[in-house]
């Protein structure tokens, strides 16, 4: 069984496995799943921000470092009327954030989910497993995929969306609001255009954003309410992707007997205006839902290949945008029309967020899946990334429980509101112009904007940029005995030697973690000693629980024995001669390993047994640090090889407590 199945392999889902394998000492056991056949190049553009390399960094200062490498720098934006004039050009901020990026650091989507996928063990991510259904349990969950296979994991965390099919069949909160703006986007190779800057078009309510996400590839995206596509004739695709909003700017599912949906699939057609029973009527709904969400994966669309009366996804954008600005559509011209997007902007409201949480049971969710916002200030992808590592800590602190999952909402859920809240207002002053059609419930978002309104912008901003996160690495709980036990095994390493033993230590800590820890020890020594043994790595306690070392009694958050407590002494024959268990409260003591050792060694070569105490047995009776000859001693042989031993009296008059000193025997024997 997996602890984690996350469903969905975009940046959502693979920072949150890679936030995941690194919460715990021990990694969790998590694998990714999502429908598409291969990792290939597809998406636009997106803008990392200083919280999400924060994020990032705080999953692995090494991620964050590859990642931040994959952006492009920006020192400049203008604004541009459609006929090219320069409305205002401002630099941006000049200086570099501590991950050593620019405040805005564009760079390309599958260039981002391509980073993570590298960072993420072999195996992790499983492709073409389209899910199914799932069914939960008290202590798992069941994935089915369309292949026939299936999973169980702990716990399973939607990844997969604006139009998530785990949110459906766990929340069965409806469909994201429609916001009556249409995006289309895409990326353009070239190396004349300009370096560094990013220009934004503006007409009214329609808006034009083209940004720099390498020295060659540039993304452009334009965007337009849907009056302005009724301008040219043309309206909003209607189907999975592209539902109208109805009065309620709520999403209107297509019905059955509208046809075939523009997505990547079809809706079955007629069942919906046939009559049947309730029952059958809400099977009906609920496949056309859930086809919508497969359909829409990821919130992407890509216009299948046109029909005859149809427009490719660039011609629709030519013809809203084309006939307005010259310089909008020399660029559309210029791209490649297979690789150009066309998708309607869909959000949760914030208010949906009122109740608390995301998730139920044993599932939760991250990014899109959780809280579609709008792209006002390009924080879609960064809160996903914080989704990630707050869902990490919450497991990291709580464990693989349902309550973890519930921690984690409810710790997100506030900040997320606010954040949508603000990108809702920045919306609709972006768009002021634009009529009736908004989706409207214009009282939530007037709401919204009057929130936002008037307040310094510059201290949003902060708040949302300076968002800071504890390092995910498990902790490493350092044992103050252990140290000590090291030092002191360390400060007997050359007498040990000098008796021909050979050391080695186990240790509960990943093999990284010792350098660090080994200062401590040669500190706590007075500086001096040198460790010039092994010390093995141990972190799943695959090795101490093969072979019977640990403590059961002391146990860290993964539910795992605290500390290797045994000591095992092998002979040259490799055959266990002695163990000693200690619990973790007890430091072992040196000086008695060492005399075990010594005694081992006197048994090995001669027919002696070291009695209690040894060597200070038997002082009152000047024998001390003497041995006994074994009961396999004959009296014959007893007096022929230990001439001068000496017999305790006992009342039972039996002649078996028989000692010898070991110091005239010849221990090279």
């Amino acid at each position: 069984m997996l602890d984690v199945a996350i469903v969905g392999a975009g940046p959502a889902g693979l920072s949150a496995a890679a936030a995941l394998l690194q919460c715990r000492s021990k990694p969790l056991r998590v694998e990714v799943f999502d429908h598409i056949p291969r990792l290939e190049a597809c998406g636009a553009g997106l803008a990392m921000r200083s919280n999400g390399f924060a994020a990032l960094d705080a999953i692995d200062s090494k991620l964050c470092q590859s990642i931040a490498k994959l952006t492009c720098s920006l020192h400049t934006g203008v604004m541009r009327s459609l006929d090219g004039k320069v409305l205002n050009s401002s630099k941006m901020s000049s200086g570099k954030t501590k991950y050593g990026v620019s405040e805005q650091a564009p760079m390309g989507w599958s260039e981002l989910r391509d980073g993570l996928a590298d960072h993420l063990p072999a195996g992790t991510v499983h492709l073409n497993k389209r899910f199914s259904e799932l069914q939960q349990h008290d202590d798992h969950v069941h994935l089915h995929f369309t292949d026939g296979t299936s999973v169980e994991a702990k716990i399973v965390v939607g990844a997969d969306g604006c139009f998530s099919k785990i949110r459906q069949q766990t929340l069965g909160d409806g469909l994201p609001d429609f916001t009556g703006t249409v995006i289309w986007r895409a990326r353009l190779s070239s190396s004349d255009l300009p370096k560094g800057e990013s220009h934004f078009f503006l007409r009214g309510s329609m808006i034009a954003t083209f940004y720099p996400i390498s020295s060659d590839q540039y993304v452009w995206t334009v965007g337009a309410p849907v009056s302005c596509l009724e301008e040219v004739g043309l309206s909003a695709k209607t189907g999975p992707t592209g539902p109208k909003a109805d009065v309620k700017g709520k999403l209107d599912p297509p019905e059955g007997n509208r046809g075939e949906a523009q997505g990547h699939g079809q809706v079955a057609k007629g069942t919906a205006a046939k009559t049947g029973s309730a029952d059958s009527q809400q099977e009906t709904k609920d496949k056309l839902v859930a086809t919508q969400a497969e359909q829409a994966q990821n919130g992407s669309y890509r216009q299948p290949v046109a029909k005859a009366a149809e427009l490719s996804a660039s011609e629709r954008c030519r013809r809203v945008w084309g006939n307005n600005a010259q310089v909008i559509k020399d660029i559309i011209d210029a791209t490649d029309e297979s690789t150009v997007l066309e998708h309607n902007m869909h959000v949760r409201h914030p208010d949906s967020l009122s109740q608390g949480f995301w998730g139920t049971g044993r599932v939760t969710l991250v990014g899109d899946a959780a809280h579609p916002m709008r792209p006002a200030s390009g924080q879609g992808v960064n809160q996903a990334l914080e989704d990630a590592v707050e869902l990490a800590q919450a497991i990291q602190e709580g464990g693989l429980m349902q309550d973890s999952l519930r921690a984690y909402e409810a710790s997100r859920i506030p900040r997320v509101q606010q954040i949508l809240a603000a990108e809702m207002a920045s919306g609709l002053e972006a768009y002021a112009n634009r009529p009736a059609e908004l989706p409207a419930d214009l009282a939530a978002f007037e709401h919204a904007k009057a929130k936002w309104e008037g307040t310094d912008n510059g201290a949003y901003e902060r708040w949302i940029m300076q968002k800071e996160f504890s390092p995910l690495k498990a902790q490493i709980a350092q044992m103050p005995v252990c140290t000590t036990e090291i030092g002191r095994l360390a400060l007997k390493y050359d007498e040990l030697a000098a008796k021909n033993v050979k050391l080695a230590t186990l240790s509960a800590d990943p093999v990284d973690s010792h350098n660090k820890w080994l200062n401590d020890v040669v500190a706590h020594c007075e500086n001096k000693v040198t460790i010039d043994f092994p010390i093995i790595g141990d972190a799943d306690r695959s090795i101490a629980v093969k072979y019977g070392m640990l403590d059961p009694g002391n146990k860290d958050s993964n539910d795992l024995p605290l500390t290797i407590r045994a000591v095992f002494i092998v002979g040259p024959d490799k055959k266990l001669k002695l163990s000693l268990n200690y619990p973790a409260s007890v430091g072992r003591n040196m000086d008695e390993i060492v005399r075990c050792i010594d005694a081992l060694q006197l048994s090995a070569k001669h027919s002696i047994a070291t009695p209690a105490n040894w060597p200070y047995n038997h002082d009152s009776i000047g024998k001390k640090g003497w041995a006994f000859l074994l009961p396999t001693v004959t009296p014959e042989d007893a007096k022929k090889h230990f001439p001068d031993h000496h017999s305790c009296k006992v009342p039972s008059g039996v002649d078996y407590l028989r000692l010898t000193d070991v110091n005239k025997l010849n221990l090279n024997n």
